[in-house]
């Protein structure tokens, strides 16, 4: 039933109802991850219960989804060093920025960031 075929599509319905019903709220991570699973559909629909913050979820969808591998890979990192590539003025933002992505580790890499870290470097526009 998991993952993007046309009988899963069809229970989206059903699983946004049991994460915005409170009385369920002991499952809520298991529709989370369901919805995900789902795949772009699925996301779509976190996004939309995010935006509408239907009883308060969107804290709690927002807090889950950012421990996703790939959500860190595709949407925090890239923006961590949109944020650091065009950033002038205070190093201790540049600074803080390297540390976000010092404890993202390997999804650096993995994002594209190399050549990032490594013009800052060679710029001398942070300390080694």
């Amino acid at each position: 039933m998991f993952g993007p075929n046309e009988r899963s599509v069809s229970r989206i319905a059903v699983i946004k109802q049991l994460l915005c019903d409170r009385n369920f709220s002991s499952i809520h991570i298991n529709c989370l991850c369901c919805l995900l699973q789902i795949g772009v559909q699925g996301l779509q629909s976190l996004l939309e219960l995010a935006a509408k913050d239907m009883n308060g979820l969107s804290t709690y969808i927002l807090v889950n989804l950012i421990q996703v591998r790939s959500i860190q890979r595709v949407i925090l990192v890239p923006s961590i060093l949109s944020q650091l590539n065009n950033q002038v003025g205070s190093s201790m933002s540049k600074l803080e920025n390297l540390a976000m992505l010092n404890r993202l580790g390997r999804l650096v890499w993995e994002a594209g960031g190399l050549p990032i870290l490594v013009k800052l470097i060679e710029e001398g526009n942070v300390d080694r």
